[in-house]
C-alpha cells in the first residue's frame, strides 16, 4: 500500500513538473518580436524581388546600404510581401522598389501597410497616391490598382514607389 503511494506521488510529480516545462516551451514560442514591419498585398504574376530602402535620423538619402530584398513568388492571387526590419532599425522614411525582372508584367497594388508594436497604418487602393509618387517606370490606373512596368528608354531597370513628405509623418505617428 505504501509502495503504491510513493509510485502514484512520484508519477504525479514526473507530470505536474514536465506540464510546467510545455507552459514555458509555449509561452517562449509565442513571444514574437516587436518589429517595425511594412506589408504590401498585391498581386505579382512572374517570380520577382522587391527591394525596401529606408533611412533614419543618421541619413536622408536612400542608399544600397540601409535596404533589403524580399523574393516574390509569382501568383495570380494576392499576397502578401513582407519586410521585417531588424529589431533595432526604426524608418524615418521609405522607397519600395517593385522589382528587377524587366519582364514583369502588370501588378495589381491592394494594399501598403506600415506597423509597429499594436499600431498600424493602411493605404488601400488609389490611396497609394496620397503617401507615395508613382516613379517614371510605372504606369497605375487609378480605377484598378494595375501597376504598369515600363522601362521606356532607361537603361537600368527601376520601378518605384517614391515617397511623398506626408509618409514621414505617418511613420512618426506609428513610432510614438
Amino acid at each position: 500500500m505504501k509502495s503504491r503511494i510513493v509510485i502514484a506521488s512520484l508519477f504525479l510529480s514526473v507530470f505536474l513538473y514536465s506540464c510546467k516545462d510545455i507552459k514555458k516551451e509555449e509561452a517562449i514560442i509565442t513571444e514574437k518580436p516587436e518589429t517595425f514591419d511594412v506589408t504590401l498585398n498585391m498581386v505579382v504574376k512572374n517570380d520577382d524581388k522587391f527591394q525596401l530602402y529606408y533611412t533614419d535620423e543618421s541619413t536622408l538619402d536612400f542608399d544600397d546600404k540601409k535596404s533589403f530584398f524580399v523574393p516574390v513568388k509569382g501568383s495570380e492571387s494576392p499576397q502578401d510581401i513582407v519586410f521585417n526590419f531588424p529589431e533595432d532599425v526604426i524608418p524615418s522614411n521609405l522607397r519600395v522598389d517593385l522589382g528587377s525582372n524587366a519582364k514583369q508584367v502588370p501588378m495589381k497594388f491592394n494594399s501598403f501597410k506600415m506597423s509597429y508594436y499594436d499600431k498600424s497604418f493602411v493605404l488601400k487602393d488609389s490611396l497609394v497616391l496620397v503617401n507615395f509618387v508613382i516613379g517614371d517606370q510605372l504606369q497605375y490606373d487609378k480605377k484598378t490598382g494595375i501597376l504598369t512596368p515600363n522601362q521606356g528608354q532607361a537603361e537600368v531597370y527601376d520601378p518605384l514607389l517614391y515617397p511623398q513628405s506626408n509618409l514621414k509623418e505617418e511613420i512618426l505617428k506609428l513610432i510614438k
